[in-house]
């Protein structure tokens, strides 16, 4: 191989869609790991076989929420990111015979995500326009609201620090008011749970810190950073 040649991994690195994974999976197992050779190829191969990112983030949660322990690796995820891979690819046939009803019901999340988004937009706004596909209405309708409302701000102000650290706090806030109460109180006492264990004074900050990791955990809903 030339000096001047790329190898995969450096490739792989260079990929906003395979950067992009990374990251995801990193956010998730909160703790780093290494991009092995296995995981560089599974990446840039289901780059070019044209899978959509929020297909395999879909999958990488699911190994998550699925396994006994956390995923080592992205190569561990990939059996539930091939599963969802399936079940997706199956639905636009469905739709079809079916009129295409379906096929637009797929497409309407698509609606509140800002056209200035692109591929190498901060990982913050990534995570944000892939949770308006979220299983769960509350999150999805909350982060396309979200999306409208970044539409609206200056391109200059998307990317900055203000912006992008306040980003988890306004998701948060804008999913629980969509809960129903039953809910609500679901998320507080498995948040009050949390601070016992930990045995932690019911100081406000650590009240507001134990809420987040509950209503993560609950809703599982990534971090955005």
């Amino acid at each position: 191989m030339a000096e001047d040649e790329p190898t995969e991994g450096a490739e792989a690195l260079r990929s906003s869609y395979a950067r992009g994974l990374f990251d995801h999976f990193v956010s998730r197992r909160a703790r780093g790991t290494d991009l092995s050779s296995q995981d560089v190829h599974l990446l840039l191969s289901w780059e070019s076989e044209g899978i959509p990112e929020g297909w395999v983030v879909e999958g990488i949660d699911v190994a998550f929420a699925k396994l006994r322990e956390a995923p080592a690796s992205i190569s561990e995820c990939r059996r539930y990111v091939l599963k969802v891979v399936e079940a997706r690819r199956e639905k636009p046939a469905e739709a079809s015979a079916n009129g295409g009803a379906e096929a637009s019901s797929e497409e309407a999340p698509e609606a509140g995500i800002p056209a200035r988004f692109c591929d190498d937009e901060p990982g913050p706004l990534r995570q944000l326009r892939l949770l308006c596909r979220h299983p769960r209405a509350e999150v999805a309708t909350a982060a396309e609201r979200l999306c409208e409302e970044l539409k609206l701000m200056p391109a200059e102000a998307l990317v900055s620090f203000e912006v992008l650290l306040g980003l988890e706090s306004r998701l948060e806030e804008a999913v629980v008011a969509l809960l129903s109460g039953e809910e609500q109180e679901a998320l507080a006492e498995e948040a009050q749970r949390m601070l016992r264990r930990e045995r932690r004074g019911a100081d406000a900050a650590a009240a507001r810190r134990a809420r987040t990791r509950a209503y993560r955990a609950l809703l599982d809903v990534p971090p955005l950073s």
